[in-house]
């Protein structure tokens, strides 16, 4: 699923792929970035956006690479306030599944990557925006396997299971499972900006879910 907020800017990325930036990117720092800060703290939480702007075009763009070696045609990147995902036009669920995959381990590349650079940097302030690189791709990685739309690990969880049991029964329980994540991740993204100043601007896909659950049990039900 793409992001569907208004588009900020487009820009052509590496490899020649396109790049959709989304209005929301600017809501994001506007929570993220306190102004009545001193100039220092302002400066080092723009730094600290700038590289989770940066570690989110990376999710997408691991997908545009894999898309590419695979021969499937990329569209853009589209980069929105938390969500990074990769447009193309992958049919086979195999290939939808190592797409959506390669963004999280795209993001666990570059966390190990950085991790391992640490002990050789020198200087407080390198040392300082590595680390926060690293972590804010970890963070990525795991928050993007929640297996709940419009994130990654919910579309993988869905076609996952819908590889080992009937399609009726692999809607029903993604939809249940995505309704209890959703359920449990607007209150965690409220306590992850106030204790640690950190969140994601993602709106659960609880109308998706309630529709997977709720009409395709009555098909099952009818089918029955």
């Amino acid at each position: 699923m793409i992001p569907n907020d208004p588009t900020l800017f487009r820009f052509r990325g590496l490899f020649g792929i396109p790049v959709q930036v989304h209005l929301s990117t600017l809501f994001l720092a506007a929570i993220l970035i306190h102004y009545n800060s001193t100039a220092w703290d302002v400066v080092a939480e723009l730094i600290a956006f700038m590289l989770l702007m940066l570690a989110l075009y990376l999710h997408g763009l691991g997908q545009a690479v894999v898309a590419r070696l695979h021969g499937i045609q990329v569209r853009q990147v589209a980069v929105s306030a938390g969500l990074s995902l990769c447009d193309t036009d992958a049919a086979d669920p195999g290939h939808r599944m190592t797409i959506l995959a390669m963004g999280p381990l795209t993001n666990l590349t570059f966390w190990a990557l950085a991790s391992l650079a640490l002990p050789l940097l020198r200087g407080e302030a390198l040392i300082w925006t590595v680390e926060v690189f690293a972590t804010l791709n970890l963070c990525l990685a795991i928050l993007s396997l929640v297996p709940m739309r419009p994130l990654p690990g919910g579309a993988l969880m869905h076609l996952a299971l819908s590889r080992v049991m009937p399609q009726v029964a692999a809607d029903r329980i993604a939809g249940a499972i995505g309704l209890v994540c959703g359920a449990i991740w607007l209150p965690a993204m409220l306590l992850g900006y106030v204790f640690l100043g950190l969140t994601l601007l993602i709106v659960p896909g609880f109308s998706g879910h309630w529709r997977m659950l709720h009409l395709r049990r009555a098909l099952g039900l009818r089918e029955g």
